[in-house]
């Protein structure tokens, strides 16, 4: 690659171009410590590590290696380490290394003493870099980097710049001793995983640095260059260390249904640099990576205060003081950066500039403010449409307005809109925005993407008001996203998707699939909070199409409130997870749990169809518990045929409380499944599994009783009323004290489905007792 730098930086002008050749590059994958530049494979391991997952972890372990594991940098040559870290430690660790233990002749970086700050190493002239925005043993992914260039020491963190030092002392560096996770003798070993150290014999530009960071939430997996070696056959990607020789790149052909291939010629034959992205990228992110990778493509760095400093087909890097973007900026940016340097950075930008430049990356030290216009006393912010790219990562982005509404003030937060071929990632750092709508109107698919830091935000709704197919799709990988009012997922004939693969989300009302939309939630992982789930219904004359395949779902604060409250007509399963509600309502489609899934109310329609299965390789891990702790006039009930398959159906779980489950319907219990009742003494009231009169109850399960304390005059379980023609397979009794005071005669088909026991024993249940029953288990069976 090769860019033409045209501003001062601290430790001096860099004007020309550059060029690096990657030396040594060690992925991991496989298990492999071989090195893929130039295929050594003599790394020697120790204390204790593992290679798994295609990382290397360690717990005071360490690999090494002699002079053969790369073509180290020696002398004063300028070097590039790369490593992406994950750690915790609170101690001493070193990540690289080589040299000897001599003055000035080791080269290598360590966490210092409290795992915070990176300590760039050269054996008494050492220069420790503090992280002061994200500390290096914060317990994520960082990507951490040294370099030298002549006899200054520089050092990055996420992309951005924390230090620069220039030594008194020459540095005398020796190809001896490499070491990935210690140094040396060994000492000061790793506690912790790596993954993608690479080394270069130049110091990289501080671009580069960033797109190198970058590839971990941009999909970036390839990135080629001929600049990396000297004889175009072992071209090794600087993001995965996959090798290719030149006409392997002259001739790569992608999916371009899910990848792209950028290269910056004429033709793939004609090119020098590729980059493969494993998405498709959107129009905006095309145009700023093939005007980064062409040879004229420049940056302009602005330091100080006063409007922005643009140049036609550049980048603009706002480094430190306060930069105004506004209608007085005449030409726009191809990309514009803000922060990545030591100092901080505020770009604050008018809302008509928000499409200005394609590609705006906020980096650590930076702030970028969308504003409104201060000219304009009447300016009202209802919505700002944005259709290009906004990477965050360590910076901070918000929107205001002025007189929002027409009656806010300056500070008040604005509607963002995210229309068709806009991106928005948040990996560290942080977002607050007012109402913000992710794929509005337009065409083309919209992305809000968190992998990291905390948004903010009153509402948002994915996938919303739309007639022109407009598709609107929230990631969230980690970090927070708190809401102070709802989330909704497909409304109004727009189509959302919301896949929550970690984190936390904390909203109010959680919609999925409203106003006769098509939702869908599918949770891997994380935890969602939300007061209440509605899922396909927005009353009777809107239903949508929501599904919801679930992990863990937390609907309220489980004090069985009335206002936590799930509502369906679409689908929910529940993969390997909880899903847990205080009143769950069913209109017109089913709930799958393939887990656990706890319900404290339930009430439907009469059209319900309500089922429980189990898809898994073990059926009987499947759980719906049915819990109620409120007064018998507030037990759930249930209107409509409630089909039971292989899983477990729990009626009272909670020990003293009162459940009753009614169905006004037929119920239908398959084999391999168990109905698990908590059987309560209070006082002549029962739990109830209440199928009521003229439907059918079809029983092929186990019935399995459970008793709370055997002390109580009595026990009852009511499973029908009046006559119901019923069949039964078997049922178990648990915990009774005294196991010849049951009576069974009301299961029995046109008895009162009730079953009792007593301290005293009753004639009848001795002779039930001689049929079937013998231990703490009981078995019978009913025709």
């Amino acid at each position: 690659m090769k860019h033409k730098w045209i501003f001062a930086l601290s430790w001096g002008l860099l004007v020309g171009t550059a060029t690096a050749e990657m030396v040594g590059f060690w992925n991991f994958d496989g298990g492999s410590t071989a090195n893929s530049i130039s295929g050594h494979t003599d790394l020697v391991g120790g204390g204790t590590y593992f290679l798994e997952n295609d990382i290397f972890t360690a717990a005071g372990g360490y690999l090494s290696g002699g002079s053969n594991a790369a073509n180290l940098p020696t002398g004063t040559s300028p070097y590039t380490v790369s490593v992406f870290l994950n750690t915790t430690t609170t101690t001493n660790c070193d990540l690289v290394s080589w040299g000897n233990n001599t003055y000035s002749n080791s080269t290598g970086f360590r966490l210092d003493n409290d795992g915070v700050n990176i300590r760039e190493y050269w054996w008494g002239i050492d220069f420790t870099a503090n992280t002061t925005v994200t500390p290096a043993n914060s317990g994520t992914w960082n990507h951490i980097v040294i370099g030298s260039e002549g006899n200054n020491q520089l050092v990055f963190l996420n992309g951005q710049r924390i230090g620069t030092n220039t030594p008194s002392s020459t540095h005398n560096q020796r190809n001896e001793s490499f070491y990935i996770g210690s140094r040396h003798a060994p000492s000061a070993n790793l506690t912790g995983s790596m993954d993608d150290v690479s080394i270069y014999n130049t110091c990289l530009l501080h671009s580069e640095i960033i797109d190198l960071s970058a590839s971990r939430y941009n999909n970036l997996v390839g990135w080629w260059n001929t600049a990396d070696v000297s004889d175009n056959t072992n071209i090794v990607d600087r993001v995965g260390g996959i090798s290719k020789t030149t006409a392997e790149l002259q001739n790569l052909s992608v999916d371009s249904s899910k990848q792209t291939l950028l290269y910056n010629g004429a033709t793939q034959a004609a090119s020098t640099e590729f980059r493969l992205f494993d998405r498709v990228l959107t129009a905006s992110e095309k145009t700023y990576y093939q005007g980064q990778m062409a040879s004229g493509h420049s940056y302009t760095l602005q330091t100080g205060d006063g409007p922005l400093s643009t140049a036609t087909g550049t980048t603009t890097w706002v480094q430190n003081g306060t930069a105004t973007f506004d209608s007085s900026v005449t030409t726009s940016p191809l990309g514009l950066y803000v922060g990545g340097n030591t100092d901080s950075s505020v770009v604050n930008m008018n809302t008509s500039k928000i499409n200005a430049a394609n590609m705006m990356l906020v980096l650590a030290g930076g702030t970028l403010n969308l504003v409104g216009d201060t000219t304009t006393s009447s300016f009202t912010a209802i919505s700002v449409n944005f259709t290009r790219t906004l990477n965050i990562d360590g910076g901070s982005f918000e929107v205001q307005a002025k007189n929002n509404y027409g009656s806010g003030t300056d500070s008040t937060l604005a509607y963002l809109n995210l229309q068709g071929g806009s991106r928005v990632t948040v990996s560290s750092g942080s977002a607050t925005t007012g109402y913000m709508r992710i794929g509005d109107n337009g065409t083309g698919e919209a992305n809000f993407v968190l992998n990291g830091g905390t948004v903010n935000s009153t509402q948002i709704h994915v996938g919303d008001h739309s007639a022109n197919s407009t598709v609107g799709v929230l990631t969230v990988n980690g970090g927070t996203l708190t809401l102070s009012g709802e989330l909704v997922i497909g409304q109004n004939a727009a189509t959302g998707y919301f896949y929550m693969n970690g984190g936390t989300v904390e909203s109010g009302n959680l919609s999925v699939g409203r106003n006769a939309s098509s939702g869908t939630l599918t949770q891997t992982g994380g935890i969602v909070n939300a007061s209440t789930l509605t899922v396909g219904h927005s009353g009777t004359d809107k239903q949508g199409a929501g599904t919801v395949l679930l992990n863990t779902l937390n609907v309220g604060s489980q004090d069985h409130a009335a206002e936590n409250t799930v509502n369906l007509s679409g689908a929910v399963v529940v993969n390997q997870g909880t899903l847990t509600v205080d009143t769950l309502n069913i209109h017109t489609s089913s709930v799958n749990v393939r887990d656990t899934l706890q319900v404290h109310k339930l009430t439907g329609a009469t059209t319900s169809n309500l089922q429980f299965t189990s898809l898994g390789a073990n059926p009987n891990q499947s759980t719906l518990a049915m819990i109620n702790a409120l007064a018998t006039g507030d037990a759930p009930t249930y209107s409509g045929n409630f089909a039971f398959t292989p899983a477990v159906l729990q009626i009272g779980v909670d020990e003293n409380e009162l459940t009753t489950f009614t169905i006004d319907g037929d119920y239908t219990q398959s084999a391999n499944t168990t109905l698990e009742i908590n059987i309560n003494a209070l006082d002549n009231t029962w739990d109830k599994l209440f199928v009521t009169e003229g439907n059918t109850l079809n029983f092929a399960g186990t019935l399995d009783l459970i008793l709370g304390d055997a002390g109580e005059s009595l026990y009852a379980f009511q499973l029908f009323d009046g006559t119901i023609a019923s069949t039964f397979s078997q049922i178990l009794v648990n915990g009774a004290a005294a196991s010849d005071r049951w009576n069974f005669s009301g299961l029995n088909a046109g008895g009162n489905g009730i079953v009792t026991f007593n301290n005293t024993p009753e004639p009848s249940s001795w002779i039930l007792l001689l049929l079937a029953l013998a231990g703490a288990y009981r078995r019978r069976r009913f025709c």
